[in-house]
């Protein structure tokens, strides 16, 4: 095990921290051979499914195995929230052709002046770069593009026939495989940013030209909420591009757990058994972190951190005991939401679970009393008798004795809800019993521990 590996494997949650794990980490989405495909692509995935590190893997992949360059783009968004129009269209696609243009500033060789002048095949692309590198760039491009002396790029040269000719041009550079623009990161503060970023991609979208260029092409990953507004756009209708969502397995998000593991371990033949039960462990961060890698790693991190310091201590590695697995779990932040109007609650980062009538009862007297020990008695008395329709027999007073019929009743209630709210019912961390006082709820979870 080494030192520069270890804890940084799981220090951060997102892609964007860490693009050096990507070679070594990366599990696909059960999607991604679709993703691959030669066509553009909107790609739509919740906060924390993986979008930036899928477009990472997916640039990687254009790169190395399709030998066509990946530029990353982000729309301009100073733009006034106007109404889509091919003025708009243009001027984000000038945008897009500049982004490229900074690309493959960088990726030209340094020699790169000298071999143009001797080469007629270099003058599109030494013109293309004095028309489309940015501001920031000119010192760049005096370095290594000579003076264009050729006039192949008028004023009113269409953009789209500009992409055409760039992209054969490509294949001089060492790119035959074209370009394909990476969209990622798209997110917003305001409402009104928020209807930018639509209407910029809807006009995009109606410039079917644009998705016409052999061998140029769009993977845009975007937040789910875009997927209703950009539904009838004109490329899609026209199957100009493929539509998919980022959806993740259980057992590819064990993978990315085991493979993180063995890397962060630097072992191999380590794997989630050897730190602690995998049934378990599996069960927890599911119930946690839903079927999201982000979600996954959240709930991972402070077990697997309680794991690198038994072995810096002891230096050997071993699985953790009970104890030692209950007080890793205590080191997550993990809270309970509900929704009443909705009879929903939410566990950690995972999705919303809908209440029964009779768990939806229970649960709502104990969040009013929340924080509070309540009897079985009251239990029984103020939740489970009044709104649970096969409640049987009278009110409890206080003198009375709670036979093992009403006993049975709450455990057996009691018992539902936690399978409902608790990521391990059998542990449960919510919900908890104290002999002679009875339940409690709280919301934040190993409260008082």
């Amino acid at each position: 095990m080494t030192k520069d590996k270890g804890l940084i494997v799981f220090m951060n949650k997102n892609a964007e921290a860490e693009p050096w794990l990507i070679p070594h980490a990366f599990v696909p989405p059960p999607d991604f051979e679709f993703f691959k495909g030669s066509t553009s692509s909107l790609i739509y995935a919740k906060s924390g499914m993986g979008k930036t590190a899928v477009s990472c893997a997916l640039a990687e992949y254009a790169r190395s195995q399709l030998k066509c360059l990946p530029v990353q783009w982000t729309p301009d968004l100073t733009f006034n929230p106007q109404a889509p129009s091919t003025e708009l269209a243009n001027a984000q696609f000038s945008s897009v052709l500049s982004a490229c243009a900074h690309e493959i500033l960088r990726e030209l060789p340094k020699d790169f002046k000298k071999r143009a002048k001797d080469n007629r095949n270099f003058d599109f692309i030494a013109e293309f770069l004095h028309h489309f590198t940015p501001k920031q760039d000119n010192e760049l491009l005096i370095e290594k593009i000579p003076i264009s002396k050729s006039f192949l790029i008028g004023r009113d040269t269409k953009l789209e026939v500009i992409a055409t000719e760039l992209i054969k041009s490509m294949q001089f550079v060492g790119f035959p495989g074209g370009i394909w623009i990476m969209v990622d990161g798209l997110t917003w503060n305001l409402d009104v940013q928020k209807q930018i970023v639509i209407n910029v991609l809807r006009s995009i979208l109606s410039t079917l030209s644009v998705f016409e260029i052999p061998n140029f092409h769009f993977k845009m990953f975007l937040p789910l909420e875009l997927e209703r507004e950009l539904v009838e756009n004109p490329a899609r209708v026209k199957e100009r591009v493929t539509t998919f969502r980022i959806a993740w397995e259980a057992k590819r998000l064990r993978a990315m757990i085991e493979k993180r593991l063995r890397l962060a371990l630097d072992n191999e033949q380590v794997h989630a058994d050897h730190i602690y039960s995998a049934e378990e462990l599996f069960t927890w961060l599911e119930a946690c972190g839903g079927l999201s890698p982000r979600g996954w790693l959240e709930y991972f991190r402070p077990i697997f951190a309680t794991v690198w310091e038994n072995y810096e201590l002891e230096g050997i590695l071993r699985r953790l005991e009970k104890n030692e697995w209950v007080t890793a779990r205590k080191r997550s932040s993990l809270q309970l939401r509900f929704y009443p109007d909705n009879s929903q609650i939410v566990i950690g980062m995972n999705s919303p679970r809908t209440l029964s009538q009779e768990e939806l009862a229970i649960f709502s007297y104990l969040y009013k009393n929340e924080g509070r020990y309540c009897s079985k008695r009251e239990i029984y008395n103020k939740a489970y008798l009044p709104f649970n329709t096969k409640g049987r027999g009278k009110e409890l007073g206080p003198q009375d004795e709670l036979t093992k019929e009403y006993d049975d009743l709450v455990n057996t209630a009691i018992h539902r809800l936690r399978k409902t709210i608790e990521p391990l019912p059998k542990n449960p961390v919510f919900l908890t019993m104290k002999k002679n006082l009875g339940y409690r709820l709280s919301l934040q979870a190993f409260l008082d521990e």
